[in-house]
């Protein structure tokens, strides 16, 4: 992954593309929402931009091992701080964030760790 950020010598902008999100919508599906980055999330950003957001997906096939899957969910959720450390918007995954998204099938390793928390019937 590259920090467009941290990479000495590249100018960016980022604009504002929220006008797009219902055509995007439309075509593919209710998954994206209206977001905001916020002033000062990049040393270069010195307003808030309206964007289009999507949630953060952790994927895999069904042929992974569920408890591979429950393993690798429950560890996401319980260092949660040590995504944080790395990248602050790590601070918006949660568990009931996790399970909002109906249109995605879900790894039964994954639906185990969300049954124990309550989060998922």
């Amino acid at each position: 992954m590259i920090d467009i950020n941290a990479t000495p010598g590249l100018n960016y902008q980022i604009m504002d593309v929220q006008s797009y999100l219902p055509a995007i919508a439309k075509k593919h599906g209710g998954i994206y929402s209206e977001a905001v980055i916020p002033k000062g999330t990049y040393s270069r950003i010195d307003r808030d931009v309206k964007t289009i957001g999507v949630p953060v997906i952790f994927a895999t096939t069904d042929k992974l091992d569920e408890k591979l899957v429950y393993a690798i969910t429950k560890i996401l959720f319980e260092k949660k701080a040590d995504l944080v450390a790395v990248h602050k918007q790590a601070n918006h995954i949660s568990l009931k964030n996790a399970v909002n998204l109906a249109d995605i099938p879900f790894h039964p390793g994954a639906i185990r760790y969300y049954k124990e928390q309550g989060v998922m019937k």
